[in-house]
């Protein structure tokens, strides 16, 4: 499907594939509507300023920052999904790659006024950390081990 708004995304994914640089720039208030909300599985946040601060933080954690995006759907000229793979090198975790999808919702005027961000954050983010996902690993292989079902007589 065809929508007016490509432009748009593309240069969406562009900002975050050029992370810091691109926030140099106003394109980010181009892009967005004063009040977007940006959601994903550790952060819920509104206003350009606060998804700045954020973009920010993330890009001096993680470096480089690279989303490759494997494909688009649109759902209507004004919402979007992305499917993609995420890989850079986090301060703490190292090489980092991860598959997600971002959803977004774009105003009348076509700037994003919803970004939306689902990806598995126990697998691929506190599966890796050195404490927590050892026991969470020795969680899992328990829950796997005591639910295996039996086949049936």
């Amino acid at each position: 499907m065809y929508s007016p708004h490509e432009n748009t995304v593309n240069a969406w994914v562009a900002l975050f594939n050029q992370l810091p640089t691109s926030l140099d720039s106003n394109l980010l208030e181009q892009l967005t509507h004063p009040d977007v909300r940006f959601v994903d599985p550790f952060h819920t946040l509104e206003g350009q300023n606060a998804l700045r601060q954020l973009l920010k933080q993330f890009a001096s954690q993680v470096e480089p920052i690279h989303f490759e995006v494997e494909d688009i759907a649109w759902s209507g000229p004004r919402r979007c999904y992305l499917r993609w793979q995420f890989y850079g090198q986090a301060t703490r975790l190292g090489d980092w790659q991860f598959p997600g999808i971002s959803e977004l919702h774009l105003d009348a005027e076509g700037r994003i006024i919803l970004h939306r961000d689902h990806w598995d954050s126990g697998q691929f983010f506190y599966m890796q950390l050195p404490l927590i996902g050892g026991v969470l690993r020795w969680l899992q292989r328990r829950v796997q081990n005591s639910s295996h079902i039996s086949p049936p007589p």
